[in-house]
């Protein structure tokens, strides 16, 4: 962009975009299509993602009602109020509500809190909820961060600032650093203390051994670092975490492709790892900018989700765009090598693998955690049992048909013996929610469950498979309860034909609405949790329209098929008998358009 004599110029224009950011489902989390298009997006995708985050680390309605869990979540100030102006709300552009609103949806106990610390503020969340953990604020926390870019002035700011590379690569410890390139992210990881996880039978992904934050103190500006603070910090960590710096063989830098930052960082690595007695070109390093941008806020749970992902995958990845390493660092004596191809990064049954992460924050704020792998975990549950119950569950008939055919897809892609069927079901039943739609049936292998999946896609009734909705109005009746429980306790001693006749009745049961105690199934001796699809929200296009602010959002793409559950109503003509519509009628017929007197269109449905 090229302006005016004496205006501003823009000097780069690359992004890591990320897909979908005007997208948002707002009947699943009781928000009104009015306010979602207020809302700031940043808001709106960090519920999705810290929803799927806990849905994936098992957290169904009991789990969640009887643990503590806090939110903590690293943001810079956003731009979308800027975009809304005088029309936007309160509530959908403050960075405390960005914290606390999946904490209000879900009636979450603990704390709930937002850091700004710039682009060290992910790291520095999750450094505070590792202390809270600890110090028993909470049994559980989400950990996450957001950075969006929304218009042109952060580009500008740092444009005039001389901060963005103008060839749209982010050169990390390369001599041709020139800046860096922008990126957008939304991350959420679930933190718990390792003695609890390892009690509940959680998957743990990897163990953090220490954290810490200091501050730069006065340096020649305030935006500029210094590499005697970041020093003092890792050299603390690592003392807390008692470990050899022999031992860590990867470090994800902070690395933001500048000619000053990188032999700064790189100086102060040295610094700290020679203390503890390091050698030259020992330990992997690289920088997450030069793969997916500079996402700021983000950047530091970025690269600990990189850090993880290393250590499953046992696989260091390389660090791009880093041919002609930086003159600036002595790399002959450096214990830091670039990492800039795959390098393999395997499981040793005789040595933990340790890997660190850096973040450093304009503000001033150093953040570091040094991070370990862990157990390989306990056995597979072994079962003798005749057939499994499937239960599946969404807050709609399109989201319910996509959740089966997400399963079907899972069970596609591999070989599943009779444990790992037990422990498909153990997830669906115990570690999901269950919402109104829900579909369920019973089977005895991966070839009976396929079809079934298949058949439960289709609109028409399949046999062998219950379909149910559940009322707004639906109340247990005792009696039906206590029979879900007696079934439930009457499989231990059942044989093979009175198990899956009881399993039937049970899926019945569900379609219904009863949700009995469904770990007793297994006697106690629960299967190992899988990773499965998360909620398939809806997908709909949400975004405030300055050109005509009085126009309440309906779905705007017009090659998406309607969501189940929701009703546009146009401005055409009177409805003279809105009364004689029935409600069912509405949610089952989405695409359907009634008019009304109103001046503005409106959205119904999903019990709004």
């Amino acid at each position: 962009f090229d302006a005016p004599d004496g205006e501003p110029r823009m000097t780069s224009k690359w992004l890591g975009v990320l897909p979908g950011v005007d997208e948002f489902d707002p009947l699943f989390f009781e928000v009104s299509p009015r306010d979602a298009q207020t809302m700031d997006p940043r808001q709106r995708l960090l519920l999705q993602e810290a929803w799927s985050a806990l849905e994936d680390a098992g957290y169904g309605e009991r789990q969640a009602a009887q643990e503590r869990i806090g939110m903590y979540v690293g943001v810079e100030q956003g731009e979308y109020q800027f975009l809304v102006g005088p029309h936007g709300s309160l509530t959908g552009n403050h960075d405390a509500i960005l914290a606390s609103r999946l904490s209000y949806v879900l009636d979450l106990r603990g704390p709930a809190l937002a850091v700004n610390t710039s682009c060290s503020s992910g790291l520095v969340a999750a450094h505070q909820a590792c202390l809270s953990l600890r110090a028993g604020d909470c049994d559980a926390a989400v950990a996450a961060a957001v950075n969006l870019m929304l218009t042109p002035h952060p580009y500008l700011g740092m444009s005039r600032a001389g901060m963005l590379s103008d060839e749209g690569r982010c050169y990390a410890f390369d001599e041709r650093a020139n800046g860096m390139v922008p990126g957008e992210a939304v991350v959420a990881v679930v933190l718990k203390r390792l003695s609890r996880a390892r009690a509940a039978g959680d998957p743990v992904h990897a163990v953090i051994v220490a954290s810490g934050i200091n501050y730069d103190g006065k340096t020649n500006g305030i935006t500029a670092p210094n590499g005697a603070a970041q020093a003092a910090l890792i050299e603390q960590v690592h003392a807390r975490a008692n470990v050899a710096v022999a031992d860590i063989d990867y470090v994800v830098a902070h690395g933001t492709a500048t000619r000053l930052g990188d032999p700064v960082e790189v100086a102060a690595l040295d610094r700290a790892f020679a203390a503890r007695g390091s050698r030259p070109a020992h330990c992997a390093l690289t920088s997450t900018k030069s793969n997916l941008g500079h996402t700021f806020a983000a950047s530091g749970l970025v690269s600990l989700v990189s850090l993880v992902l290393a250590l499953r995958n046992e696989t260091i990845p390389a660090s791009l765009h880093c041919d002609r390493p930086s003159d600036y660092i002595d790399w002959a004596k450096s214990a830091f090598r670039v990492n800039r191809t795959n390098r393999p990064w395997p499981r040793d049954a005789y040595r933990r693998r340790f890997g660190a992460v850096s973040a450093f924050g304009m503000s001033g704020t150093n953040a570091h955690m040094v991070v370990r792998d862990d157990d390989a975990g306990a056995a597979p549950y072994a079962t003798t049992a005749p057939a499994f119950l499937f239960a599946f569950s969404a807050a709609t008939p399109t989201a319910l048909r996509q959740r089966v055919a997400d399963i079907a897809d899972t069970l596609r892609a591999g070989a599943w013996d009779a444990a790992a069927l037990a422990a498909l079901s153990h997830t669906l039943l115990v570690h999901r929610r269950h919402y109104a739609h829900r579909c369920a049936f019973v089977a005895a292998d991966r070839e009976q469950a396929l079809a079934l999946l298949d058949a439960a896609q289709r609109d028409e009734p399949a046999t062998g498979v219950v379909h149910g909705k559940v009322p707004a109005d639906f109340e247990e009746q005792p009696e039906l309860a206590q029979h879900a429980a007696a079934l439930l306790q009457a499989l231990a001693v059942q044989d093979a034909a009175a198990y899956r006749a009881t399993l039937a009745a049970l899926a019945d049961l569900y379609g219904q609405g009863y949700a009995p105690d469904w770990t007793a199934i297994h006697a106690g001796r629960p299967p190992q949790r899988l990773r499965l699809p998360a909620y398939p929200f809806a997908r709909q296009r949400y975004w405030f329209d300055a050109d005509d602010e009085r126009r309440d959002p309906a779905p705007s793409n017009d090659d998406a098929a309607p969501v189940a559950g929701t009703l546009t109503v146009g401005v055409q003509h009177v409805v003279p008998r809105w009364d004689v519509l029935d409600a069912d009628a509405i949610v089952d017929a989405p695409s359907a358009a009634f008019a009304c007197a109103s001046e503005r269109p409106l959205v119904v449905g999903g019990g709004t």
